[in-house]
């Protein structure tokens, strides 16, 4: 894996390794507590909602957004859709 994030790296210009162990230990524990996570996963806003909060984040275009964030500051490869679409 490490072989082809250099690959990855070389060819896009990125400016960050999550292999080197200065950010290894921040960045995969962070993404696996994400991903895996010991917490369950919120499933309703129903509680935010009876305590006042009603504003919303379409979640697909978050992250679509935040691809392109994390894109544009060269840590990951530029995703290949450029335009978001609902459908």
């Amino acid at each position: 894996m490490e072989e082809a994030w250099n690959k990855l790296s070389k060819q896009h210009g990125l400016v960050l390794n999550p292999f080197d162990d200065r950010y290894r230990a921040r960045i995969f524990s962070f993404s696996d507590s994400a991903v895996i996570g010991d917490a369950p996963m919120t499933t309703s806003v129903r509680k935010a909602r009876e305590f006042g909060f009603f504003g919303t984040v379409d979640s697909y275009r978050s992250i679509f957004d935040t691809l392109h964030d994390l894109a544009r500051l060269r840590l990951i490869p530029s995703p290949v859709v450029a335009e978001f679409n609902e459908w």
